[in-house]
């Protein structure tokens, strides 16, 4: 299976440009999520999420630099789950 990192809670914001919809819709946590891949855009079973705090101060580049510090930490564990769906 393919799986992919996406940098918003989903189901919500899919696609591109996710970070500046959240902080657009006045969001006070986003995150990211890594997922299976399927036919429909970031639409695949959800592996693992890990949440991440808008703070008043952020910046788009600011709060895209904590999801994706978010994503490497999770990322691993979302591997590691796969490999071990796999096994049985």
């Amino acid at each position: 299976p393919m799986i992919n990192v996406h940098p918003s809670l989903l189901p919500k914001y899919k696609g591109l440009n996710v970070v500046e919809q959240a902080m657009e819709a006045g969001e006070k946590v986003t995150g990211c999520t890594v997922h299976y891949v399927n036919e429909e855009l970031d639409g695949g079973d959800i592996i693992m999420q890990a949440e991440v705090p808008i703070l008043p101060e952020d910046t788009i580049e600011s709060l895209t630099k904590a999801i994706q510090r978010k994503e490497y930490a999770i990322l691993p564990a979302a591997i590691e789950h796969v490999k071990q769906q796999l096994q049985k």
